[in-house]
């Protein structure tokens, strides 16, 4: 294990003399408090160990007062970019979770947060919001961002979704590949790296995605419009296409055969789609009003 607790403070194994090996560290375990003994040997790398019975997360809970500490110390950290990808055939939130294949015609993205560098006001650690322990919240301007410290255990499913029905941001920060004993790279992976940090929840994806939900639909709505509609004409004088009748004639196209029809017509806004009484003729137009009517 890297760090102790001395003093109230969290001490890491390098910042020990050689005189403090053993139990001169004074150190206790940061999470059942039982003492530690300093192991600095030549052939082992330095690390702490508990005198008697080890703990279960005594370094995941050491990894974490360690984050808190250098976030509380530096006041910033670097948050990655988030990109959302969808297909303009999403139309509810549902389908952004899924793992469907997506056609690369039919691919879109969209840069929703730049990769940044954000100051906050204030830091603590596991305490509760609602129904949630975070491992750590930060407040700028009294908002507060969620940030998860993945070590041996990454965030559940369970708490994920407890956080988006909160609808506070949050990311986690992935260090268990990291070398836990270099406390260096270990504070530069906190503050600044990307590569080991993801957003769980952004609020402004939720905006960003109802609002392409409402573009696909209305470019569907519109896009059958202008396949199976023909307008209805207010002023027969000024209509001069023999081809279109005007709909309070009682007689219209078929959109599909182009056959003269006094069949049923439906109307989408100005424009009236009608067919004919060819069982074909409703089979080719059914998927596209089917699609259309799921959607409104």
């Amino acid at each position: 294990m890297p760090f102790g607790i001395r003093d109230g403070k969290l001490i890491h194994i390098s910042d020990l003399s050689i005189n403090e090996r053993g139990l001169n560290c004074n150190c206790v375990c940061p999470k059942c408090g039982e003492k530690l003994i300093a192991k600095m040997g030549d052939i082992r790398k330095h690390h702490f160990s508990h005198f008697n019975d080890k703990c279960d997360y005594a370094l995941e809970t050491s990894i974490h007062l360690f984050a808190k500490e250098v976030l509380e110390q530096y006041k910033k950290i670097v948050l990655p970019e988030l990109i959302l990808k969808y297909s303009v055939n999403f139309n509810k939130l549902s389908d952004f979770d899924s793992n469907t294949y997506i056609n690369p015609l039919e691919l879109r993205t969209i840069s929703i947060v730049k990769e940044q560098e954000l100051t906050f006001d204030k830091v603590d650690i596991e305490e509760r919001i609602d129904n949630i322990i975070p491992d750590i919240v930060l407040y700028k301007n009294n908002i507060p961002i969620i940030v998860e410290i993945a070590v041996t255990n990454f965030v559940s499913t369970r708490k994920k979704d407890k956080i988006r029905k909160l609808g506070i941001s949050a990311i986690e920060i992935d260090l268990h590949d990291y070398n836990f004993f270099d406390k260096e790279k270990l504070k530069n992976a906190v503050i600044y790296e990307t590569k080991c940090k993801k957003w769980i929840f952004n609020r402004k994806e939720v905006m960003h995605k109802k609002k392409i939900i409402e573009e696909n639909k209305k470019n569907v709505r519109n896009n059958v419009e202008e396949e199976y509609t023909f307008p209805s004409f207010k002023n027969k004088k000024n209509t001069s296409n023999d081809d279109y009748k005007d709909p309070f004639d009682k007689e219209y196209i078929c959109v599909i055969c182009n056959k003269r029809t006094k069949n049923w017509g439906i109307r989408f806004g100005d424009g009236i789609t009608c067919l004919c009484n060819n069982k074909e003729c409703e089979k080719k137009i059914c998927g596209k009003i089917y699609k259309l009517l799921t959607l409104l």
